[in-house]
């Protein structure tokens, strides 16, 4: 798969791919990085709140565990769906009462803002008015840019679109504590990451 073969190319000679419906879940223990692919998020969540995986990514990235996840999965590592329940109520196919995400972030983004808004033009409207029923800020991230937290420092960075091939669109790291989260990040910036989040040098 390609996301096999991107990640090896970061330098990680073993990389698995995991069902988390039908492979063997010990696996998420003992992996040094998870990465939380992404595709409908409600469909995600479900799968991942009938199988337990998501309390045990809460449990895992509170213990110092990287976990990285691409569009739906960086979605998932923050509180909730309840943006996406509001702007895309018809994605709802599960019929989940509650959207109680993995929640290792308190950070709510909207990936990909910069295409969307292309795709349905109404869109800065539609979360600027859901930010001001509900007084919870999001970020709003385009297909080049990053977003950094460490603590309360937020910063957001731009790569060089001409050198990405793949993105990756979310890194948490809570063994640095406070907890650091990086957001649409591409591959140049995660190989990086990813190494120093294990201790390992380019």
């Amino acid at each position: 798969m390609a996301l096999q073969q991107t990640v090896q190319q970061l330098g990680y000679a073993h990389v698995q791919l995991l069902d988390v419906l039908t492979d063997d879940l010990a696996a998420l223990n003992t992996a040094t990085v998870i990465i939380l692919n992404g595709g409908y998020e409600f469909l995600l969540l479900k799968n991942l709140r009938e199988t337990h995986v998501l309390e045990r990514l809460r449990t895992l990235a509170l213990a110092g565990k990287p976990i990285y996840g691409i569009s739906a999965g960086a979605i998932l590592l923050g509180p909730d769906l309840d943006l996406y329940a509001y702007l895309y109520p018809e994605d709802n196919t599960e019929q989940l009462a509650s959207t109680t995400a993995i929640n290792a972030t308190t950070i709510r983004i909207y990936p990909h803002y910069d295409v969307h808004c292309e795709v349905k033009p109404q869109l800065p409207q539609l979360i600027t008015d859901w930010e001001h029923k509900t007084g919870v800020t999001v970020k709003r991230l385009t297909n080049n840019q990053g977003l950094l937290v460490h603590g309360s420092q937020i910063q957001i960075h731009k790569c060089d679109t001409a050198m990405l091939g793949f993105e990756l669109t979310a890194w948490l790291n809570a063994g640095l504590r406070p907890p650091t989260v990086l957001m649409d990040f591409f591959k140049p910036w995660v190989s990086t990451a990813i190494k120093q989040s294990v201790g390992l040098q380019d």
